[in-house]
């Protein structure tokens, strides 16, 4: 009797432990699923996220694109409107001249913040475009400097005086020299004034008058 006893609990023991793993195994296979189900969640999000970054980067690049395109044609029409103002100053130039002239107008303008076309309207009152112009004082090429009052410039960049006639060399010296003058005066005009070298308003007033007039004219036709 007793050994029946003991079979029958041994084996609801077993029966009670069998099922106890049951629950445990379905506890556990439930919670596998969850976290399989969630992982396949988080993958789907960040499916849906990399497909909206690359989206958002695509717009982003045809935007930048844009803008590309936009400033390669601002650049164009700028440099567009300086032909036009160089030839409806002075027509009968070369066109090489005129082009390699312009180029260094406008990297110099950029670097030293000068107006494009303030420099071109004063080159051409100081030269008339002539790249070799000069005079008794030794003014020489496009932007008319004085070696003697600029030797400083000159040295700084290694230019023989003769040098002082290339195209690069003249034009960067010169707007350096109008840069210095725009940063230690009040105005335009009082810049000018320095440049020509006038002791008075009224030794410059029709220089000044002359490039303003061109500068305000060729602005308001040209762009």
């Amino acid at each position: 009797m007793n050994k029946n006893k003991c079979f029958i609990t041994m084996v609801s023991s077993l029966i009670i432990l069998s099922l106890s793993i049951n629950i445990i195994n379905e506890t556990h296979k439930n919670k596998l699923k969850s976290k399989i189900s969630n992982i396949k969640n988080e993958n789907n999000i960040l499916k849906n996220n990399l497909v909206n970054l690359r989206k958002d980067i695509n717009t982003k690049t045809e935007k930048i694109k844009y803008h590309e395109e936009m400033i390669k044609m601002s650049k164009k029409d700028f440099k567009n409107g300086m032909i036009n103002s160089f030839n409806h100053l002075k027509s009968n130039v070369d066109p090489i001249v005129m082009d390699k002239i312009i180029d260094s107008i406008i990297i110099e303008s950029n670097k030293n913040d000068i107006p494009a076309l303030l420099i071109l309207c004063l080159m051409f009152q100081e030269s008339s475009f002539n790249h070799l112009a000069s005079n008794s004082l030794n003014a020489t090429g496009l932007m008319q400097i004085v070696p003697k009052y600029h030797q400083d410039k000159i040295d700084k960049f290694g230019i023989e005086n003769n040098e002082l006639f290339h195209i690069d060399n003249n034009i960067m010296i010169g707007v350096l020299i109008l840069k210095d003058y725009f940063d230690s005066s009040e105005n335009i005009i009082e810049a000018l004034q320095k440049y020509v070298g006038a002791s008075t308003k009224n030794n410059a007033s029709k220089y000044i008058e002359n490039i303003l007039n061109y500068y305000i004219s060729l602005q308001m036709i040209y762009f």
